[in-house]
């Protein structure tokens, strides 16, 4: 093998030996690999696509009675033939897309009714904010029944139809994302409220202690002057202690997820979509509220050790390196909706940047997708959320 990079073939050999030759592409360089010319051309050309399924979807002996090669053609291989293989490959790969996309955007609803369950929890909710939580709960919960009977439903259904009614389901979803998000930006507000209710209270009561005081002495002014302030003090504190606790507990989850993610990529091979695999832990705990918070840990902890640390663009440029082929473009749209809901909730437009991000990420018929522009556009993204 030439790493593309120190050692270069002579093209024209190389050229020559096909299919005992081939390119690829693993780790962001370039290959190039010669096979032992000793095995039959078929089988050379078998194993060195043997993880394309976008080959395997092509391979039609139903349609063609033997396999599409392109050293081996002869009058079978009509041009129907072909047109009716390549249809057939990429309905399978636009399903296999659509899939995806459907078990993601459960994660995503699972993930919201997560949210509702821990502010319901919060420490000194008030009766209005638990009301308030308890109503978008049932929301969240009728919502996934729908999101189940469409999933039901859907099996007896063509794509183009599927696509509309997930396209519809994802215009709620994003209503009641919306709506959760500005109940739990109203509960720091509503816990400062109520703190400065309790100092109005105790303002008054400082008042008729003053007034008291005028009359028995300054004595006794004073004495609950050192009340109120020991009493505002405790307040505080608590708050501070209180924040800094939640901020922790953030934290340890955004290294959870940083952990398992090492956990998928370390060592000899990626677990891709394995039950703890980087496509399911991505796809299960990567939201909106988060994706960039991720980012960010990533880089000040595993991203700064051993291999990683040679990835200048960070988290993204990691993800790129353990993909193969039509891998990139699943795990670039996972960062990328995430990225596209969470602007679309904090009022930014980055419309042109997921344009560009989602062309960069998208196959090719083979399932390439270029590494370099995947990062480039996708780091250009997040840079912008992250401002």
């Amino acid at each position: 093998m030439f790493n593309g990079v120190t050692q270069v073939p002579n093209m024209v050999a190389f050229n020559a030996l096909y299919p005992y030759s081939w390119v690829s592409n693993y780790g962001n360089q370039l290959q190039f690999n010669i096979m032992n010319t000793d095995i039959p051309p078929q089988m050379a050309y078998m194993a060195q696509n043997a993880m394309n399924p976008f080959f395997w979807a092509n391979y039609n002996l139903a349609m063609s009675s033997m396999p599409i090669m392109p050293f081996n053609y002869n009058d079978m291989l009509n041009q129907q033939a072909l047109q009716n293989s390549y249809n057939q490959g990429a309905m399978l790969g636009e399903t296999l897309k659509f899939n995806n996309d459907v078990q993601q955007f459960g994660s995503n609803i699972a993930a919201l009714g997560s949210k509702l369950t821990q502010m319901a929890n919060t420490k000194n909710i008030t009766d209005e904010q638990k009301q308030a939580v308890e109503a978008l709960k049932q929301r969240v919960e009728d919502f996934q029944k729908k999101y189940q009977e469409f999933v039901q439903n859907s099996q007896n259904q063509n794509l183009a139809t599927k696509k509309e009614q997930l396209e519809a389901l994802k215009g709620e979803f994003l209503e009641l994302q919306t709506a959760v998000n500005d109940l739990a930006a109203d509960f720091a507000p509503a816990a400062g409220s109520s703190t400065g209710s309790q100092d109005g209270s105790t303002g008054a009561s400082s008042a008729d202690n003053a007034d008291n005081a005028a009359a028995t002495g300054a004595g006794t002014a004073a004495g609950t002057g050192t009340t109120e302030g020991a009493a505002e003090g405790d307040a505080a504190s608590g708050t501070a202690e209180q924040q800094a606790i939640t901020e922790q507990q953030e934290i340890y989850r955004l290294n959870q997820i940083c952990r398992m993610l090492d956990k998928a990529m370390d060592g000899m091979g990626t677990d891709y979509d394995g039950e703890e695999g980087m496509k399911t832990v991505l796809e299960a705990l990567i939201t909106p509220d988060n994706v960039v918070e991720v980012w960010d840990q990533w880089n000040k902890t595993y991203g700064k050790q051993g291999s990683y640390a040679d990835d200048e663009d960070g988290f993204i440029e990691t993800l790129m390196d353990e993909c193969e082929f039509g891998q990139k473009e699943e795990i670039a749209t996972i960062i990328i909706d995430a990225m596209e809901q969470r602007a679309a909730l904090k009022g930014i437009d980055v419309s042109a940047e997921v344009a560009v991000a989602r062309a960069a990420a998208r196959s090719n018929w083979l399932g390439w997708s270029n590494s370099d522009k995947i990062q480039e556009t996708v780091k250009a993204l997040y840079e912008k959320l992250k401002a």
